[in-house]
């Protein structure tokens, strides 16, 4: 076979070359060995070859080109379609040039820990919730967990503070069914203090949280309180719908207490499963300078708990 009889285009395969020119497989790699033309050079185009036909084909047919089906339709690996995905933009490939903007990939990637609470929940919104919007809040406080992201329209709290919250009891009337619940009990346990009418230490003393915000006289009591807002969330939420669950661990006479483990735990008896764990990292946190003695390590983490009523 005459090497003038072969015209190789890189962009196909070695098998579309050879049937292009009439002329079998071994032909057309003896004619890639004699100029030169490497086996992986030819892989890398087929490559970008396969996932560009895979999004003409997809796009024909009214089909978004996603990563996922991307994925199952070339054979790639996600990895794979990642890295050509990329080098078609960079090549200003018109058929992939709009995909890449919708491309799940190129959306910041969601990471397990964050340093804000408004960060956590949009990606935990972005995940787990498709009308993008959480519908109900047990603890709403004042709202300030909320600025910057939409308002739940069902507003509880132990202490209503503002207009607009109802008395957490209330939410065992409820009958309406909702897709979403959002739950930030106190994590404080001050052992033989006092509590005021909004849950508050009527002493002042050495914990500064307990002193601004709510707090429990007991591991038992908090337990309760947690059972209370797990059982609740599940009676108003519909099959599959979705509970946050932020939650703090704690130390009380000098014992830590592993709160979180305790909520997911009992979560899964109620019948929630957990189905991600969220950090809230913080860079600074209130210290009294009373604690000389240091006998653990002081929290400076909190958790968002995403659980799926089964």
């Amino acid at each position: 076979m005459s090497k003038l009889s072969i015209t190789y285009t890189p962009h196909l395969s070695i098998p579309e070359n050879a049937e292009k020119a009439g002329v079998s497989v071994a032909a057309v790699r003896k004619y890639m060995a004699q100029r030169d033309i490497s086996g992986r050079e030819n892989n890398f185009r087929n490559r970008l070859t396969t996932l560009c036909k895979a999004v003409e084909r997809m796009e024909k047919r009214g089909i978004v080109p996603t990563h996922k089906r991307l994925c199952e339709a070339t054979g790639f690996s996600s990895k794979t379609v990642r890295k050509y995905a990329a080098i078609l933009q960079k090549n200003g490939v018109k058929t992939y040039t709009d995909l890449v903007c919708n491309f799940p990939s190129s959306l910041p990637i969601i990471k397990s820990v964050a340093y804000t609470q408004k960060e956590i929940l949009e990606n935990i919104i972005r995940l787990y919730i498709p009308s993008k919007k959480i519908d109900c809040d047990l603890t709403y406080s004042v709202g300030k967990m909320w600025k910057g992201l939409p308002c739940p329209a069902w507003k509880f709290d132990k202490y209503p503070q503002i207009e607009g919250v109802r008395p957490l009891e209330e939410v065992e009337k409820m009958t309406c069914k909702v897709h979403s619940v959002m739950a930030d009990p106190p994590f404080v346990i001050s052992s033989g203090q006092t509590i005021d009418h909004m849950g508050k230490s009527l002493v002042h003393g050495s914990n500064m949280t307990s002193n601004r915000f709510s707090c429990f006289n007991s591991e038992e009591q908090m337990q309760q309180a947690n059972a209370y807002l797990l059982s609740q969330a599940y009676r108003i939420l519909i099959e599959k719908g979705i509970l946050i669950y932020k939650i703090q661990d704690t130390i009380s006479s000098g014992k830590q207490i592993f709160t979180h483990l305790w909520v997911a735990n009992h979560a899964q008896q109620v019948g929630f499963e957990l189905v991600d764990i969220f950090i809230l990292h913080t860079k600074q946190r209130i210290l009294s300078p009373k604690h000389q003695n240091q006998q653990h390590a002081r929290k400076y983490h909190a958790y968002f708990l995403v659980f799926r009523k089964k």
